[in-house]
């Protein structure tokens, strides 16, 4: 149950066999900081999420996705767009 957790600093991060993530069921209403939420997970390809993983409360999502050069999105990894703004399964 992850609806009123804040704070999800770091909690991926280095993770480097990590493939890929399933946090359809993560309900992220009341993040706040997803600062390097998944830095150099290198190997990480997809993240499957669903409309609960929202990130409109989120105040520091600074490098979420830093260094996640596999990662598959909406859009190809770009190293100038690795913020939480790019945590979304539209355009992100």
């Amino acid at each position: 149950d992850t609806q009123n957790v804040t704070d999800m600093y770091y909690m991926f991060s280095f993770c480097y066999g990590l493939t890929n993530i399933d946090l359809s069921n993560f309900n992220t209403k009341s993040l706040k900081n997803a600062w390097d939420m998944f830095r150099e997970c290198y190997n990480l390809k997809t993240i499957y999420a669903s409309e609960k993983f929202v990130t409109t409360e989120i105040e520091d999502g600074d490098n979420m996705f830093s260094l996640c050069y596999n990662l598959v999105g909406a859009v190809p990894y770009d190293p100038t767009k690795v913020s939480s703004d790019m945590a979304n399964y539209i355009t992100g």
